[in-house]
């Protein structure tokens, strides 16, 4: 195996791992959409979303890295927004049809 197949084997194992903890993040984003939707809290969370990043980018070591994670924790905040946004919109669609 050259160094090219070993580099993508290697990011093909990484990706496997990241697909697992999406997951696991995903049904944590749904507890807190649940969360949202029975205390009537609004789903941005501007000040909660800062601190994620700033925190989590904090774990990145190699600096030239950092600006790239900052990214990629944006791209997921987004799409869990975009998550709970579709699940309090299926709650309210529930509740109409319950009326």
């Amino acid at each position: 195996m050259d160094n090219l197949q070993k580099a993508r084997e290697q990011i093909n194992n990484v990706d496997r791992e990241m697909a697992r903890l999406f997951e696991a993040r995903m049904d944590a984003v749904q507890l807190v959409a649940m969360h949202k939707i029975e205390n009537n809290l609004p789903i941005d969370d501007l000040g909660r979303e800062a601190e994620i990043i700033k925190c989590n980018a904090g774990y990145i070591e190699n600096e030239a890295y950092r600006p790239y994670y900052e990214e990629f924790l944006k791209n997921n905040i987004r799409l869990s927004k975009e998550l709970q946004h579709m699940l309090v919109e299926k709650a309210a669609s529930l509740c109409d049809n319950n009326i």
